[in-house]
């Protein structure tokens, strides 16, 4: 981490006037988020981008997003833009998943993992 980095972990409601107060002194400074559920939320505010884990694997979903936020189509940011269904209902706790570790080793040789 640089002297420039700012580790904040930020709810959206804070995240207006954090913008709109850096933006007016440093219109150079650029804001971004490591949490996926702020990335939208942060580019409606102004913020710049997102450094996210998800990104690593699901590059297309954030591409989409910024996509569609730069070509002004607000309608595609929303909750089901991504084509994954939302339920309305309470789901069932997490289960314990029995790990195979034969079927994981196959998985990690199939993508080239080893």
């Amino acid at each position: 981490m640089n002297d420039n980095t700012v580790n904040k972990n930020l709810g959206v409601g804070y995240l207006v006037r954090l913008v709109n107060e850096v933006k007016s002194e440093r219109s150079d400074f650029e804001i971004f988020t490591g949490t996926e559920q702020l990335y939208v939320p942060l580019l409606l505010t102004g913020g710049d981008g997102g450094v996210m884990a998800l990104a690593n694997i699901a590059l297309d979903i954030f591409s989409r997003a910024k996509t569609a936020f730069e070509n002004g189509h607000l309608k595609e940011l929303a909750l089901g833009f991504m084509g994954i269904p939302i339920n309305r209902y309470v789901r069932r706790p997490l289960q314990e998943d029995p790990f195979n570790e034969e079927e994981f080793k196959k998985i990690l040789e199939e993508v080239g993992l080893i």
